[in-house]
This record gives C-alpha cells, sequence and structure tokens, in this order.
C-alpha cells in the first residue's frame, strides 16, 4: 500500500534544525529534501517543486519573509503552501508571514505533534484542490465534447432535413398540378384522397421548415451563419385544409 504522503523541502541555516527536523519527520511517510538558505531554496524549487515547504525566517542574505515573496511572485511556484518556522512571536511578525504568502506559522521551540498536524491539514488541503481542479478540467472537456456532438447532430439534421424538403416539394407541387388538370375527372371518393396526399405532403414541409428553422437558431447561435428557407419552384400553394 503506498502510504507516501508528500515531498518537504525544510529550509533553515542551522544543521541541527535540520537535523531535529529530520529525525521528526522521517517515520512519517514524507519525502525530505533540504536547503541550507533561501538562496538554495530558490534553486531547488525550480528544478523540482515539492509538495510543501517548512521555511525559517531569520536566515543570512535573502531570509525567509523575501524567499517566499519570490515563491509567490513566480507563477510556477505560487501555490506550493509555505509555512514559516520561527522564533519570532510578536503578532507583527506572524502577519508579515502571512502577507508574504505563507498559510502557515509555526513558533519554536517547534511541537512535533503540531508540526505534523499543520503539515498533515496543508497537504490535505492542497490535495483537494488538485482533484477539485481535475475533477473541474474534466467536467469542461466534457462539455465541449458534448457541445461538438451536438453541433455535428444539428448539422447533420440540416442537411437531413433540406434535402428530404426539395422532393417533397416536387411531389406537392406536381400533386397541384394533377389536381388542377384532372381533379373533374374524379369522384369524390378519389378527390378526398388526392386532397389528403396533398394535405399530408405540405404538413410533412412545414414540419421540416420548423426543424430547419430550429437548426438555423441554434446555429446562427454556434456563429455558423443563417439560411433561408420557404417552399420552392411550389411555394405558391397552400395545403388544403380538409375535416373528416
Amino acid at each position: 500500500m503506498n502510504t507516501h504522503k508528500g515531498t518537504l523541502l525544510i529550509v533553515d541555516d542551522t544543521p541541527a534544525n535540520l537535523k531535529l527536523l529530520f529525525s521528526s519527520l522521517d517515520t512519517d511517510d514524507f519525502t525530505i529534501r533540504f536547503a541550507r538558505n533561501g538562496g538554495d531554496a530558490l534553486k531547488q524549487v525550480a528544478l523540482a517543486k515539492p509538495d510543501l515547504i517548512l521555511l525559517d525566517v531569520m536566515m543570512p542574505e535573502i531570509d525567509g519573509f523575501e524567499t517566499c515573496s519570490r515563491l509567490k511572485a513566480n507563477e510556477e511556484t505560487r501555490d506550493i503552501p509555505v509555512i514559516f518556522m520561527s522564533a519570532l512571536t510578536d503578532t507583527v511578525d506572524k502577519v508579515k508571514g502571512f502577507e508574504v504568502g505563507a498559510v502557515d506559522y509555526i513558533t519554536k521551540p517547534i511541537q512535533q505533534e503540531e508540526m505534523l498536524a499543520r503539515i498533515t491539514a496543508h497537504l490535505t488541503l492542497i490535495n483537494q484542490q488538485k482533484l477539485l481542479k481535475k475533477q473541474q478540467t474534466e467536467l469542461e472537456q466534457n462539455n465541449l465534447e458534448l457541445q461538438q456532438q451536438n453541433e455535428e447532430l444539428e448539422a447533420f439534421a440540416h442537411t437531413v432535413a433540406h434535402d428530404l424538403k426539395n422532393p417533397l416539394n416536387a411531389i406537392n407541387g406536381y400533386m397541384d398540378l394533377f389536381m388542377e388538370d384532372f381533379a373533374s375527372d374524379l369522384d369524390a371518393e378519389g378527390l378526398k384522397v388526392l386532397q389528403k396526399v396533398e394535405q399530408s405532403g405540405w404538413k410533412m414541409v412545414n414540419i421540416i421548415d420548423s426543424l430547419l428553422l430550429l437548426a438555423s437558431s441554434r446555429r446562427r447561435q454556434c456563429g455558423y451563419g443563417t439560411a433561408e428557407y420557404g417552399r420552392d419552384s411550389f411555394s405558391g400553394t397552400k395545403p388544403l385544409e380538409l375535416h373528416d
């Protein structure tokens, strides 16, 4: 079973502190790396990002506050949680630590149980944030794929409806001509049948027009342009309204 909890970078200029922190954390399934000063910490983070940084405040050259500020100013490292470790207990120092971007502040001497609890809490939080971001990315990708599928379906429906409409218009037109030329030769029953056929044809055209109008509206929303609809060469003929 994989019990690895994360990679910690411990930054402290005092070797005894590094040794003590290592002995406190070595049994808790962490991968531990060390840096003796702020400059070394920045170089290590640039090469391989840890999951969390334990950062001493009072160090020569680049102190902890400046080191944290530089980490937070870099887009590649700003999301790494930083916990300050310091003997400075004044409120102003703690406030400054949070102002430069730290997520927590532990005062020395450090209590092992407290340190472990804080580290675990922040690692759990960052892992949950990563999981949430991953799920959001997957959801956005699924929505994009669904949108593309809907657009393809609408385009297909538009093409099919348009292809069906042309022969239907031709059939209806010939029916109109037939009615004009031969209606007088039919008996009442034959005339009624032809009228129903003609009416059904125009109903189908109206249904297709509605489908085309819907597809046109959706395509305009997606930026595909517009389409013109209407009856073709026989558009002047109106369907008969019959009642059974």
